[in-house]
């Protein structure tokens, strides 16, 4: 690297000199300048700029030095600093270049300050290809400066956000915590009234299997009573009954008419041999004198049944083949007037009676 000229020349970049040359070129802030005021660096045999990366960088007090004219103190400097436009167009620089595109968008991580540092100076810094960079110092100066200055207020605005942001999320997970306590309050309460609901529920079933149980032992209670008062009627139809009825079974057949219903048709023959059962039952276990008739009549309607069923059940057995549907139904009302008491010894009569026929 040759070395550094200074410049007299404040917020201009002089055009590019090649050693001697009077070429003009023009600034990047739209002025121009001779060759004999600026700045140049020869750029080294490597081929890079006068940084860290190959490009030379004047020291601070050199830079200090170069950049104020001469009869101009530091007040005048800062004057003019303030009226040269060079805060407003390296603002603009920053904020409207490729600048503001690479602090938005790069990785934290995997920030590149060298090309940072390549965007922002390249306006300020030509190159005319053959060794020779022309810079203005100043500029450069107010570059770094502003930049600084934005990068200051940036990471102002960032905290004041970051803040601002802080207390708005603490607000929403407060507002959050606070809904999710009342949620679950109120998911206690409706849990406790479902327990409670359950809880009703199960007595009102208990209720209901007792109230079920009552209204069973109730109905059953009823079905006796009214089967009691049936009875009763019966005992007073048989106790009525004219005199003679019991003699032979051609009054009983005679006197018919005068039965219930249950005892003179033929289709409920079950049914009747089912309530004889039950009164001969009550008359016996009662042996009251008042009810003498009443047996007495009961008894010759139950021989008249029982013989009748009998004689079914022999011409049944006496058929070819024998009716075993009939002779199981006779039976079976036999048994329920009272036990098949004649059934047996008619049928073993039946029996061998036939056995003897057909050896005969």
């Amino acid at each position: 690297m040759s070395g550094i000229r200074g410049s007299q020349t404040r917020g201009k970049l002089p055009p590019l000199s090649r050693q001697g040359d009077a070429a003009h070129s023009r600034s990047p802030f739209g002025t121009s300048s001779s060759s004999s005021g600026s700045s140049s660096i020869r750029r080294s045999s490597g081929g890079g700029r006068g940084t860290a990366a190959g490009r030379g960088k004047p020291s601070t007090s050199r830079l200090q030095e170069i950049s104020i004219p001469e009869g101009m103190d530091e007040e005048q400097v800062g004057a003019a600093d303030d009226s040269d436009g060079l805060d407003r167009r390296a603002k603009q620089l920053v904020l409207d270049s490729a600048f503001a595109s690479m602090i938005n968008d790069s990785d934290p991580d995997k920030f590149d300050r060298a090309k940072l540092v390549e965007i922002l100076t390249a306006p300020y810094i030509e190159d005319s290809g053959d060794g020779i960079v022309a810079l203005d110092p100043h500029a450069l100066k107010k570059l770094f400066t502003t930049t600084s200055n934005l990068l200051q207020e940036m990471g102002v605005e960032g905290e004041r956000k970051r803040l601002a942001m802080a207390g708005e999320t603490g607000a929403i997970e407060e507002d959050y915590r606070q809904g999710l306590t009342s949620h679950a309050t109120r998911l206690n309460k409706v849990q406790d009234s479902l327990e409670g609901v359950e809880h009703r529920f199960r007595e009102t079933a208990h209720k209901a299997v007792r109230i079920g149980d009552r209204l069973s032992k109730m109905e059953g209670q009823r079905a006796r009573a009214a089967e009691a008062m049936d009875l009763l009627e019966f005992f007073k139809v048989f106790e009525g009954l004219p005199e003679g009825f019991s003699e032979d079974q051609d009054t009983v057949v005679r006197y018919m008419k005068l039965l219930p219903p249950v005892f003179c048709d033929e289709d409920r023959r079950p049914e009747a041999a089912t309530v004889l059962a039950k009164l001969k039952s009550i008359t016996h276990e009662l042996e009251s004198k008042e009810l003498d008739k009443a047996a007495k009549n009961l008894q010759a309607y139950s021989d008249f049944l029982e013989q009748e069923l009998l004689d079914l059940f022999e011409r049944a057995a006496g058929r070819s083949p024998p009716e075993v549907a009939l002779m199981r139904e006779c039976s079976d009302i036999l048994f329920a007037l009272n036990e098949g008491d004649h059934l047996q010894s008619r049928f073993v009569f039946f029996v061998v009676t036939q056995a003897a026929c057909k050896q005969w």
